[in-house]
C-alpha cells in the first residue's frame, strides 16, 4: 500500500557539479545586465 510498485528512486547527482559557465544562458544573462535587466527565472528554464 506504498505506492512506490517496487519502483527504486533514481540517483540524482550532486548540484554542485552543474556549472553553468560558458553556456547559452551565461551569454543571456550577461546581455541583459549590460541593459541592467535580469531574469532570475532563466536559470531553472536552462534545465528543461
Amino acid at each position: 500500500m506504498g505506492g512506490d510498485h517496487g519502483h527504486s528512486k533514481l540517483p540524482m547527482p550532486d548540484c554542485k557539479i552543474w556549472k553553468w559557465e560558458g553556456t547559452p544562458l551565461e551569454f543571456t544573462q550577461q546581455r541583459l545586465a549590460r541593459r541592467g535587466l535580469k531574469d532570475p527565472w532563466a536559470r531553472n528554464e536552462a534545465w528543461r
